[in-house]
């Protein structure tokens, strides 16, 4: 239920259907990803880039980065998450 209620978000930041909506929900599944015991814990990464890229699609900027660079924090030790979320922080940077 868990990874179904994860696919049909992402599915819609993809694209692009009800991103307010979306948003709204990926934040409060963002905030439950940090904690442990938390259902949501093993997906953080694929939340918080979907979450991230759901505010870009929304004509945001700062909360994304805000995002995008604790994920670069939190996965130092895992160039294939740190590497995209970097090279999206600069590409926004850009802008």
């Amino acid at each position: 239920k868990v990874f179904e209620r994860l696919m049909n978000l992402f599915e819609n930041v993809k694209k692009g259907i009800d991103i307010k909506g979306t948003i709204d929900e990926l934040e409060s599944l963002y905030e439950q990803s940090f904690r442990l015991n938390s259902s949501y814990h093993e997906y953080q990464d694929d939340i918080s880039w979907n979450l991230a890229i759901a505010y870009l699609k929304n004509g945001e900027r700062e909360k994304p980065l805000v995002i995008l660079e604790d994920m670069v924090k939190r996965n130092v030790n895992y160039p294939e998450i740190s590497r995209p979320a970097q090279k999206l922080i600069d590409q926004i940077k850009a802008l």
